[in-house]
């Protein structure tokens, strides 16, 4: 083990105690200079003390002091040139909020997040704000889009071709019932309800095989069965089922169901943790 400690500092072993001092304290400090990579420094040191061979610990010895020259250039780089590339991410975020014309940096969780980045000492910091913006910005674009489909569709189903013609009308009510986990589906309950009478008063009957289809969709979609089916949203889809020219009792049946589904879920999550 002596002679491996002599090979891994590069000195002979008729060398004097200053000598292999000197080495000692060259290699030792390298290792304890940088405590970001301190787990590997007791790798290191295992390997070293391991090794069978003056090749493969002159080679090792090597290998060690090019890593941590590697990465202490590597995070001297990370935060050089700090100041433009906080002004690169502020330029990059405006950028996403151009292309987002209907969502306002007012409505962001963070609006204070272009100080933050300029105040902001690494750049690991920077890009952890960037992160939650855009995140932030892709939600709310998400939103906004779901609620301009909602106006679409309805838009669409005031048209008189569609107005008129149970079959439309009744594709374009299943697409907006697709989005009955959307905040903008409350919001638009009462065109919502307005469809539904329409397609009643077109054709009564049909409607009532409409509608429980409607609930059968929306139970497969929030993967609910009569086992993970709680007894208030069965009871609550039984009695729709039962008069599915009743609005209210379709709508307490759609929102039981949906409650009932992200219960479950929920439930999932936390058993998977």
């Amino acid at each position: 083990m002596v002679k491996k400690y002599y090979e891994i500092l590069g000195v002979s072993e008729t060398a004097t105690q200053e000598e292999i001092k000197k080495a000692i304290q060259e290699v030792k400090a390298e290792l304890n200079k940088e405590p970001k990579i301190i787990e590997k420094n007791e790798e290191w040191r295992a390997w070293l003390e391991n090794c069978s061979s003056l090749e493969e610990l002159n080679r090792k010895k090597q290998e060690i002091l090019s890593e941590i020259k590697t990465w202490r250039e590597q995070q001297e780089g990370d935060n050089s040139n700090l100041t433009e590339f906080q002004t690169h991410t502020i330029h990059l975020i405006k950028q996403q909020l151009n292309k987002s014309p209907s969502v306002s940096n007012s409505e962001l969780i963070n609006p204070n997040w272009e100080e933050e980045i300029k105040q902001a000492e690494t750049k690991d910091a920077v890009i952890t704000v960037k992160s939650q913006v855009l995140a932030n910005i892709r939600n709310l674009r998400a939103l906004k889009g779901q609620k301009g489909r909602f106006d679409e569709l309805i838009l669409q189903a005031r048209q008189p071709e569609n107005w008129d013609n149970y079959q439309n009308l009744e594709k374009i009510l299943k697409q907006i019932k697709e989005l009955r986990s959307s905040d903008a589906y409350q919001e638009k309950a009462v065109e919502i309800q307005a469809l539904e009478s329409r397609l009643q008063e077109l054709d009564p009957s049909q409607y009532q095989k409409t509608s429980q289809d409607f609930l059968d969709q929306q139970v497969k979609n929030n993967g609910l069965t009569d086992s993970n089916m709680d007894e208030e949203t069965k009871k609550a889809v039984a009695e729709a089922n039962q008069e599915p020219n009743n609005p209210e009792k379709m709508a307490k049946a759609e929102e039981k169901i949906a409650q009932n589904g992200a219960d479950n879920n929920l439930k999932n999550l936390l058993t998977k943790v």
